[in-house]
Protein backbone atom coordinates (compact mmCIF):
# COMPACT_ATOMS: atom_id res chain seq x y z
CA UNK A 1 0.00 0.00 0.00
CA UNK A 2 0.74 3.61 -0.89
CA UNK A 3 2.30 5.91 2.46
CA UNK A 4 3.82 9.12 2.76
CA UNK A 5 5.72 11.12 5.58
CA UNK A 6 6.36 14.54 6.04
CA UNK A 7 10.26 14.93 7.56
CA UNK A 8 11.31 18.07 8.83
CA UNK A 9 14.98 19.52 6.81
CA UNK A 10 15.92 22.73 8.01
CA UNK A 11 14.63 26.04 8.88
CA UNK A 12 14.81 28.48 11.87
CA UNK A 13 12.45 25.92 14.40
CA UNK A 14 12.21 22.67 14.50
CA UNK A 15 8.32 22.56 13.57
CA UNK A 16 5.55 19.90 14.70
CA UNK A 17 3.22 18.02 12.55
CA UNK A 18 -0.47 17.31 12.85
CA UNK A 19 -0.33 14.21 11.18
CA UNK A 20 3.17 13.56 9.57
CA UNK A 21 1.51 11.12 7.40
CA UNK A 22 -1.37 13.68 5.76
CA UNK A 23 0.26 15.05 2.73
CA UNK A 24 -2.23 18.17 3.28
CA UNK A 25 -1.02 18.28 7.21
CA UNK A 26 -0.69 21.43 9.44
CA UNK A 27 2.47 22.78 10.61
CA UNK A 28 2.57 24.37 14.01
CA UNK A 29 5.60 25.89 15.75
CA UNK A 30 6.87 28.13 13.03
CA UNK A 31 8.20 31.53 13.22
CA UNK A 32 9.20 33.52 10.03
CA UNK A 33 11.98 31.85 7.74
CA UNK A 34 12.68 29.91 5.30
CA UNK A 35 12.22 25.84 5.82
CA UNK A 36 12.33 23.18 4.02
CA UNK A 37 10.26 19.60 4.34
CA UNK A 38 10.44 16.27 2.59
CA UNK A 39 7.49 14.31 1.32
CA UNK A 40 8.29 10.39 1.21
CA UNK A 41 6.31 7.90 -0.35
CA UNK A 42 6.77 4.12 -0.08
CA UNK A 43 5.19 1.64 -2.30
CA UNK A 44 6.56 -1.57 -1.92
CA UNK A 45 8.18 -3.13 -3.89
CA UNK A 46 9.19 -0.35 -5.32
CA UNK A 47 11.88 2.02 -4.22
CA UNK A 48 11.39 5.01 -2.15
CA UNK A 49 10.24 8.20 -3.83
CA UNK A 50 10.74 11.95 -2.24
CA UNK A 51 10.05 15.29 -3.25
CA UNK A 52 11.19 18.41 -1.29
CA UNK A 53 9.07 22.23 -0.95
CA UNK A 54 10.87 25.13 0.42
CA UNK A 55 8.32 27.62 2.10
CA UNK A 56 8.85 31.31 3.21
CA UNK A 57 7.33 32.26 6.19
CA UNK A 58 7.05 36.02 5.81
CA UNK A 59 6.45 38.05 9.36
CA UNK A 60 3.61 39.89 9.36
CA UNK A 61 4.08 43.64 10.19
CA UNK A 62 1.68 46.18 10.81
CA UNK A 63 2.39 49.42 8.21
CA UNK A 64 0.48 52.48 8.49
CA UNK A 65 1.12 56.12 6.99
CA UNK A 66 0.25 59.46 7.78
CA UNK A 67 0.58 62.44 5.80
CA UNK A 68 0.45 66.56 7.04
CA UNK A 69 1.59 69.69 6.39
CA UNK A 70 4.93 70.60 8.61
CA UNK A 71 4.47 74.65 7.84
CA UNK A 72 2.74 76.48 9.40
CA UNK A 73 -1.11 76.53 9.79
CA UNK A 74 -3.45 77.87 6.72
CA UNK A 75 -4.35 79.95 5.08
CA UNK A 76 -1.59 79.07 1.99
CA UNK A 77 -1.19 81.47 -1.14
CA UNK A 78 -0.53 80.89 -4.33
CA UNK A 79 3.75 80.86 -4.18
CA UNK A 80 4.06 79.64 -0.52
CA UNK A 81 6.78 76.71 0.27
CA UNK A 82 5.06 73.95 2.03
CA UNK A 83 6.85 71.09 4.12
CA UNK A 84 5.21 67.90 3.80
CA UNK A 85 5.91 64.84 5.90
CA UNK A 86 4.95 61.22 5.61
CA UNK A 87 5.42 58.99 9.02
CA UNK A 88 5.93 55.28 8.30
CA UNK A 89 4.57 53.51 11.34
CA UNK A 90 5.21 49.98 12.21
CA UNK A 91 3.20 48.42 14.97
CA UNK A 92 4.43 45.48 15.44
CA UNK A 93 7.69 43.40 16.60
CA UNK A 94 9.42 42.45 13.12
CA UNK A 95 10.93 44.79 10.81
CA UNK A 96 9.33 46.08 8.35
CA UNK A 97 11.33 45.69 4.97
CA UNK A 98 11.26 46.44 1.32
CA UNK A 99 8.90 49.16 1.84
CA UNK A 100 8.03 51.06 -1.26
CA UNK A 101 5.88 54.85 -0.32
CA UNK A 102 4.53 56.62 -3.13
CA UNK A 103 3.29 60.65 -2.72
CA UNK A 104 0.93 62.02 -6.00
CA UNK A 105 1.15 64.93 -6.09
CA UNK A 106 -1.40 67.28 -7.67
CA UNK A 107 -1.02 69.44 -10.62
CA UNK A 108 -0.72 72.64 -8.16
CA UNK A 109 2.33 72.14 -6.45
CA UNK A 110 6.19 72.32 -7.87
CA UNK A 111 8.73 70.42 -5.91
CA UNK A 112 11.63 72.41 -4.41
CA UNK A 113 14.64 70.97 -5.69
CA UNK A 114 16.90 69.06 -3.09
CA UNK A 115 14.38 68.57 -0.74
CA UNK A 116 12.81 65.86 -0.71
CA UNK A 117 14.43 63.16 2.05
CA UNK A 118 15.35 59.74 2.46
CA UNK A 119 16.64 59.27 -1.13
CA UNK A 120 13.18 59.81 -2.49
CA UNK A 121 12.68 60.25 -6.26
CA UNK A 122 10.93 63.12 -8.24
CA UNK A 123 9.21 61.65 -11.28
CA UNK A 124 8.40 64.92 -13.56
CA UNK A 125 5.99 62.85 -15.65
CA UNK A 126 4.47 61.40 -13.42
CA UNK A 127 4.26 64.25 -10.72
CA UNK A 128 4.99 61.60 -8.03
CA UNK A 129 8.09 61.10 -5.29
CA UNK A 130 8.92 57.50 -5.24
CA UNK A 131 10.74 56.04 -2.28
CA UNK A 132 12.06 52.71 -2.11
CA UNK A 133 13.58 50.19 -0.49
CA UNK A 134 12.73 51.39 3.07
CA UNK A 135 13.34 49.98 6.16
CA UNK A 136 11.10 50.70 8.99
CA UNK A 137 12.28 49.70 12.70
CA UNK A 138 10.27 47.63 15.36
CA UNK A 139 7.74 49.46 16.92
CA UNK A 140 8.91 52.63 14.95
CA UNK A 141 8.53 55.05 12.85
CA UNK A 142 10.19 56.73 9.72
CA UNK A 143 9.75 59.97 8.44
CA UNK A 144 9.82 61.20 4.88
CA UNK A 145 9.37 64.91 4.04
CA UNK A 146 10.04 67.65 0.59
CA UNK A 147 9.23 71.00 0.27
CA UNK A 148 6.55 72.04 -2.69
CA UNK A 149 5.66 75.65 -3.84
CA UNK A 150 1.98 76.41 -4.28
CA UNK A 151 1.42 77.03 -8.22
CA UNK A 152 -1.61 79.47 -9.23
CA UNK A 153 -3.73 76.64 -10.88
CA UNK A 154 -4.51 73.46 -10.56
CA UNK A 155 -5.47 70.82 -8.11
CA UNK A 156 -4.55 70.47 -4.38
CA UNK A 157 -5.27 67.75 -2.87
CA UNK A 158 -2.20 65.34 -1.93
CA UNK A 159 -2.49 61.64 -1.29
CA UNK A 160 0.02 59.35 -0.58
CA UNK A 161 0.67 55.41 -0.13
CA UNK A 162 2.67 52.37 0.70
CA UNK A 163 3.23 50.65 -2.81
CA UNK A 164 5.17 47.52 -1.54
CA UNK A 165 5.84 45.73 1.01
CA UNK A 166 8.41 42.39 1.65
CA UNK A 167 6.07 41.56 4.40
CA UNK A 168 2.32 40.54 5.51
CA UNK A 169 0.42 43.65 6.71
CA UNK A 170 -3.01 42.19 8.70
CA UNK A 171 -4.87 45.30 7.77
CA UNK A 172 -4.24 46.57 4.91
CA UNK A 173 -2.99 45.83 1.27
CA UNK A 174 -0.14 47.97 -0.45
CA UNK A 175 -0.29 49.77 -4.45
CA UNK A 176 -4.60 48.87 -4.16
CA UNK A 177 -5.51 53.11 -3.58
CA UNK A 178 -8.23 51.82 -0.95
CA UNK A 179 -8.74 55.24 0.78
CA UNK A 180 -10.46 53.35 3.82
CA UNK A 181 -6.83 51.86 4.92
CA UNK A 182 -4.49 52.58 6.90
CA UNK A 183 -1.57 52.87 4.57
CA UNK A 184 -3.52 55.42 2.47
CA UNK A 185 -3.32 59.38 3.54
CA UNK A 186 -4.12 62.51 1.99
CA UNK A 187 -3.98 65.84 2.85
CA UNK A 188 -5.98 68.99 1.10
Amino acid sequence: PLTGTWNFVSGPTTPTFINANDPTTQVTGTIPGIYEFSWSVVNSPCATSSDNVIIRILPIVDLSLSKLILSGAAPYFVGDELTYGLTVTNSSSYIGTGVSVTDNLPSGFAVVPGTISNGGVYNSISNKINWTGLTIPVSGNLNLSYNITIKPTGTYINNAEIMASDNLDPDSTPNNGDVTEDDYDEVS
